[in-house]
């Protein structure tokens, strides 16, 4: 053997893997619930897929905590992961700040869930066949998406920022978020601050939409839109 402590170094580095996998299982198995918070805030954009808004909702709710809030609730979650990962489980106190979080996002679902009712009973169907139109609207929810490459022999995709938008009366949108507007947030962002992301800053953004709407069939409630142009940006607060 060349190098026989590259080899034991391997060796050693493929069990430490193999335990984090079984671990990671086991927090999985033992805290369904917690585990499903600690997954859900630790990727808080993923509603901007165009179908998973349409989920029971269940973990949408985390789409309403704020920047700082999520950060807080991360340090608990991971104090709460790193104690179970070294000791395999969770200590009497540590229990009792589990059902803290649990029950502080389970209130959160249910107010959710409210002001989600009052939403979709205000909100009134996209048009059928309109062409482009313009609405004012408001960005909920942000993802970089992967999509394939237009160039064949180009094996790195390409990324796009989709968003969900919400018009005034409540109804909502998905599609790329349009080039300007991304120019405009690229000011915005501190590149120095790890925790300062585009997500962040697409969130809450209010401006003018002009694009192409495609009503979803089974929900006149949620639109597909095209061609988007950036009408005008609202000013920060």
């Amino acid at each position: 053997m060349e190098n026989p402590a590259a080899y034991e170094a391997a060796i050693q580095g493929r069990i430490k893997h193999n335990a984090y996998i079984t671990r990671s299982r086991n927090f999985k198995r033992d805290h369904p619930e917690l585990h499903q918070v600690l997954t859900d805030v630790w990727h808080p954009e993923w509603a901007a897929d165009q179908e998973e808004w349409q989920s029971d909702g269940s973990h949408l709710i985390l789409h309403t905590i704020t920047f700082p809030e999520r950060k807080a609730l991360l340090r608990k979650l991971a104090w709460l992961y790193d104690g179970y990962e070294e000791y395999g489980s969770l200590t009497d106190g540590q229990l009792v700040k589990a059902e803290e979080i649990i029950q502080e996002v389970r209130e959160r679902q249910t107010k959710y869930a409210a002001e989600d009712a009052e939403r979709l009973a205000n909100a009134e169907p996209w048009p059928e066949a309109a062409g482009r139109v313009e609405y004012p609207v408001e960005i909920i929810s942000a993802k970089l998406k992967e999509v394939p490459s237009f160039n064949p022999y180009d094996r790195f995709a390409d990324y796009q920022w989709k968003i969900v938008v919400q018009r005034e009366d409540g109804s909502r949108a998905w599609g790329s978020a349009p080039r300007a507007l991304l120019d405009e947030i690229a000011e915005r962002v501190d590149y120095h601050d790890w925790d300062d992301t585009f997500a962040r800053h697409l969130r809450g953004v209010r401006f003018t939409l002009r694009a192409t709407f495609e009503p979803k069939h089974e929900d006149p409630l949620f639109a597909f839109f095209k061609r988007p142009h950036v009408v005008s940006i609202a000013k920060e607060d």
